[in-house]
């Protein structure tokens, strides 16, 4: 393990982010976020590198950030559990190599702030940061929910590329679906957020909207992510023990996923409060 030096600043929050063999992506990152010294923001920041390599740590030092490594590979839901234990702060803003920022200091600030207030209130349990409307590579859910609902207003802001793709199911096929297949179709109400215009006049049920335009959104509804996400490090931990505790024969290389224990019944019965707003990051690979 190694460590740089130390920054602080006005918000309570811890930064993680887990790498692996990825040091052109983790270089594009760190350098999309200083050019808007987005990590000056925070109480601490460290770069937790699985497989670390003197690349990696040539990396940290050029960004004056702290960082820890570790010579093998333990997978995400364990690298994850890492990063969490071993940061500070009781907010966790939990980041991996691929997810670069896409707005401004001053957004990234007022969203920030708006989570973490979000969470010390109560209102939520846990804040999605990856952006709405440029959410990049590997989104799929736009898609999943096209499959099942026929869109009612698109928001102008939203713009279909290769990864995010309308479904081009027929509306009478979509009807189907959800008759035959109902609690899919509520599941997937929560992904409207990402395509239409006014969702919580689609489902005023699962989907409400706060004076200051963040959404709040039942988990019965919305899955849990890996990507971008501010959470207390209590509830980090609640969800990791669960994941353990309820492993899952599908794996990412061998190795559990969080996701996958988390996105069942379980989850959707706890009535989780999951706030969304337009988001922070995206998601861009260039290691392969």
């Amino acid at each position: 393990m190694g460590e740089g030096k130390a920054g602080h600043s006005k918000i309570p929050v811890s930064v993680g982010i887990l790498s692996y063999k990825a040091p052109r992506t983790i270089e594009a990152t760190l350098k999309a976020y200083a050019q808007h010294n987005f990590l000056d923001l925070f109480a601490e920041t460290k770069l937790f590198f699985q497989c670390v390599c003197d690349e990696d740590i040539q990396t940290a030092k050029k960004y004056n950030l702290d960082w820890c490594g570790r010579p093998d590979n333990v997978g995400i839901q364990n690298g994850m559990r890492w990063v969490v234990e071993n940061l500070n702060s009781e907010y966790i803003l939990y980041l991996e190599n691929d997810c670069p920022l896409v707005v401004d200091a001053a957004t990234a600030k007022f969203e920030i702030n708006r989570a973490v207030n979000g969470l010390a209130s109560g209102q939520i349990d846990v804040m999605r940061l990856r952006s709405r409307f440029t959410p990049g590579e590997q989104f799929a859910d736009v898609r999943k929910y096209t499959t099942v609902h026929t869109p009612s207003e698109i928001d102008e802001r939203f713009v279909q590329t290769d990864e995010v793709q309308i479904s081009q199911r027929r509306k009478s096929s979509r009807f189907l679906k959800r008759l035959f297949y109902p609690s899919y179709g509520i599941r997937m109400m929560g992904r409207s957020l990402y395509i239409e215009k006014n969702p919580e006049r689609l489902f005023p049920k699962y989907i409400w909207k706060a004076e200051d335009g963040m959404y709040i959104v039942d988990s019965k509804v919305i899955n849990w992510t890996n990507q971008s996400i501010l959470t207390t490090k209590k509830f980090f931990l609640q969800m990791l023990d669960y994941a353990d505790r309820h492993p899952r024969s599908r794996t990412v290389n061998g190795f559990q996923d969080m996701e996958k224990p988390l996105n069942c019944r379980w989850w959707r019965g706890q009535h989780f409060k999951i706030g969304v707003s337009g988001g922070l990051f995206t998601h861009k690979r260039l290691d392969r």
